[in-house]
């Protein structure tokens, strides 16, 4: 069980938060809810199939890796559990009073009816009618996968929230009186990824994400800059099963992920589309990102920065943030330190700005 400590320091809210994450695993799991290790992680992984080892050297989401639930029969099994849960005791003075809080409950399954081929889905938010999280993975080689239906975004260092503004991007740790988020929570979206290893060795290794998906979309009547009060704005939250695209022009992206002799990772990525509605003016995003990451045996360091342009149909508006983040293991803990910034809308000056510093143990 990890404990995690989170100090925000905002310009109208400073919040205290004191978050413990655990891991249940079920007789004959293999799923992994991240892969890579990170301050609230566990590093041992047992790897299920030959791409494992390329998936968590790329630090893709991976859901095929498992910590150290394990058990004599789960070689043999075609059908994984793996349960993710967190559990909070925090403080957001003049907010919420002290109080024990739970930010995630997920159980995901995988299934796997042959070789090459796995199925993986979020148990949990699928019994409420509502999946946040469902893909299937057609390994056509070992160095190539197509990856459908709604799936991960291959963007950053995803973990799988994003970092920027120094926190965990969950909607609960937002200030009060900000309805916008600069990601979604879960940024998961109906689409199709082509992943490609052309480099695989000790030395270096690359993998390149090409995907599709119906990207974001508009509502009406959000704009926080009130002397603008554009009639139309895109929505940067997570979507449902139900949501569709609202124009006929596809979100398109791409990621390519260095690794050098297993230490030094270097990640950029871009995503654009239309927002608009398709009988409305033709209004676009640009998003672009990188990240760089380096694990040393004193200490892991990870920074990511990214800035995403969108057209306004009176204005173009900048967005961006970043995170920096130091982490020293000791034995089986590791001692973190993180911080950064987020920008909503560069036209605003609100709550929407925050700047964040904190650690976790």
């Amino acid at each position: 069980m990890t404990r995690t400590i989170f100090k925000l320091l905002q310009r109208q809210a400073r919040t205290l938060c004191i978050l413990f994450l655990g891991f249940a695993g079920v007789s004959g799991v293999s799923f992994a809810y991240n892969p890579h290790t990170h301050a609230d992680e566990n590093e041992d992984t047992i790897t299920t199939s030959a791409s494992a080892s390329r998936r968590r050297r790329s630090k893709e989401v991976d859901l095929s890796s498992l910590n150290n639930f394990s058990s004599p029969h789960e070689k043999d099994s075609d059908k994984r559990f793996r349960a993710y849960f967190d559990f909070a005791l925090y403080s957001r003075p003049g907010l919420v009073d002290l109080t024990f809080g739970n930010f995630h409950s997920f159980v995901f399954l995988e299934v796997m009816p042959t070789a090459g081929l796995s199925f993986q889905a979020d148990v949990v938010s699928a019994v409420l009618g509502q999946p946040s999280y469902f893909q299937v993975d057609w390994e056509i080689k070992p160095w190539i996968t197509i990856q459908a239906g709604k799936i991960w975004v291959p963007f950053d260092d995803l973990s799988p929230h994003h970092h920027y503004g120094g926190r965990v991007g969950v909607t609960t740790l937002q200030p009060a009186g900000s309805a916008y988020r600069y990601l979604p929570n879960l940024w998961t979206d109906h689409g199709i990824n082509f992943k490609w290893t052309p480099i695989d060795r000790d030395s270096i290794s690359l993998q390149l994400d090409t995907y599709v998906i119906n990207g974001f979309a508009s509502a009406a009547g959000v704009d926080p800059n009130l002397d603008r009060n554009d009639p139309i704005y895109p929505d940067f939250s997570d979507k449902t099963l139900l949501t569709t695209d609202n124009n006929y022009d596809k979100a398109v992206g791409t990621r390519a992920y260095f690794k050098f002799y297993h230490r030094l990772g270097v990640g950029a990525s871009f995503q654009t589309g239309r927002w608009s509605n398709q009988d409305d003016q033709k209004l676009r995003y640009y998003l672009i990102g990188g990240n760089v990451d380096l694990k040393l045996k004193v200490a892991e360091l990870r920074v990511g920065a990214s800035n995403m342009w969108v057209e306004l149909p009176s204005d173009t508006i900048l967005r961006g943030g970043f995170y920096g983040e130091v982490a020293v293991p000791i034995k089986n803990w590791k001692i973190l330190a993180r911080g950064g910034s987020v920008q909503m809308d560069n036209t605003v000056k609100d709550i929407t700005d925050q700047v964040l510093v904190g650690g976790s143990v």
